[in-house]
């Protein structure tokens, strides 16, 4: 194809990271427009790891194996729809995970078992670096 005949050509684009931050938040998409313009919220269950490896996203002459790993330590919920909706959170606190709800914390003992979660509340993920 050239400029000229202005058809569609598929592309790809190879990105590195060069340095990792000591914090990396993952924000999921929870809304989508329909075909009508209208706001729907998505409410797809999503697996995501309690530990992150990024070292397939870096540049691997750069930065070792090593320094790419991650752990969950936060996680913020969306309940509801797009116009009534409210927000909870989870944090990891001495390797338990607390519900923080409004003004009521409780353990999250449900979430301490295995290494990865399932759920379609899920908003946005915090991970931090793991320093060895």
């Amino acid at each position: 194809c050239s400029s000229k005949c202005k058809c569609n050509q598929e592309t790809s684009i190879n990105i590195k990271i060069t340095k990792l931050p000591l914090y990396f938040l993952i924000g999921l998409k929870k809304a989508l427009i329909n075909e009508k313009g209208k706001q729907i919220k998505i409410n797809n269950n999503i697996e995501y790891p309690e530990q992150l490896n990024l070292y397939e996203y870096v540049n691997q002459d750069i930065i070792k194996e090593e320094d790419c790993h991650y752990q969950l330590i936060g996680i913020v919920n969306h309940t509801g729809t797009i116009s009534r909706s409210h927000y909870t959170s989870l944090i990891k606190i001495n390797n338990k995970w607390v519900e923080c709800n409004d003004d009521i914390l409780h353990y999250a003992d449900y979430l301490n078992k295995g290494n990865s979660f399932t759920d379609n509340t899920s908003a946005i993920l915090f991970y931090q670096k793991i320093i060895n």
